[in-house]
């Protein structure tokens, strides 16, 4: 039988069949960022510093975060879900998961827990250690 396209039932089976192979083992030749991943990850992270320079003055939890020493920053909820927001607005598009992952492919060894974490608050971490602050990315834990 042939189908309307011309092409034999056999030969578009052929085509569309897939093996599995069982039998043969894969290994591993090297384990390592791709060096376009790593440079994506550099421009998410200036981008981000570029966010936080531009903004500072405009965004109430960057104001705090500049203008008080770390022991009486007191953030509300509501300030920091404002810094969130804006940073997923147009031209930055930014996460804090996104974030998260370039820092952790930039500079793995100074990153510490798991950024997947879609705590809000992991985003003060976050610009603590763009800016210098924090020597290491933790995530804040829950209380």
């Amino acid at each position: 039988m042939i189908p309307r396209s011309g092409t034999p039932s056999s030969e578009i089976k052929k085509r569309n069949e897939q093996i599995i192979d069982t039998v043969s083992i894969d290994e591993v030749i090297t384990a390592e960022f791709d060096e376009a991943a790593k440079e994506k990850a550099k421009t998410l992270v200036d981008t981000f510093k570029k966010f936080i320079e531009e903004n500072r003055d405009e965004i109430t939890a960057l104001q705090i975060f500049y203008s008080k020493p770390f022991g009486q920053r007191h953030l509300s909820f509501s300030q920091i879900k404002q810094l969130a927001e804006a940073i997923e607005k147009p031209p930055y598009k930014l996460t804090p998961e996104i974030l998260w992952k370039a820092y952790e492919q930039l500079e793995k060894s100074k990153v510490r827990g798991a950024g997947a974490q879609k705590l809000l608050t992991n985003i003060i971490s976050l610009v603590r250690f763009a800016v210098g602050e924090a020597r290491y990315l933790n995530p804040i834990q829950k209380p």
